[in-house]
């Protein structure tokens, strides 16, 4: 006499709505997770700046905190318009630690520099120092 099919099908959407929530929610946490916090291997850095406006070029001091390997960090080089003009190993094959130094020819006033930490083979990326021209 009474139909029971259609409380069964509401019942599924109901199950599969929730285990599409459950899931997307999951996921969305292991994805900004891994790629808004910095791991334990990612090097602290504090780096000290001088610009050579006249000669346009910065050096960067690796003023302290924890080494890192010298081919693992790269350093790029944006004009004011935000175009890329410039990226280069930190060089060497050796450990970079306080006192070590790097200087990048082409940074032009208005210009802004990321130096850019690279694990593996470019699985992971973070940003450990920033220089902007204009406002150093």
């Amino acid at each position: 006499m009474f139909d029971d099919r259609a409380q069964n099908e509401v019942t599924g959407m109901v199950v599969i709505v929730g285990l599409a929530v459950i899931l997307s929610l999951f996921f969305g946490f292991v994805v900004f997770q891994n790629f808004t916090t910095p791991g334990d291997d990612v090097p602290k850095v504090a780096f000290e700046y001088t610009h050579d406006e006249a000669a346009e070029e910065l050096t960067i001091a690796h003023n302290a905190g924890d080494a890192f390997a010298a081919d693992e960090v790269f350093v790029l080089v944006r004009d004011a318009n935000g175009s890329v003009t410039g990226t280069r190993v930190w060089g060497g094959s050796g450990t970079v630690s306080s006192g070590d130094s790097i200087t990048v020819d082409g940074v032009e006033r208005g210009a802004s520099v990321r130096i850019v930490w690279v694990a593996g083979a470019g699985e992971r990326t973070y940003v450990i120092g920033r220089w902007g021209g204009s406002s150093s």
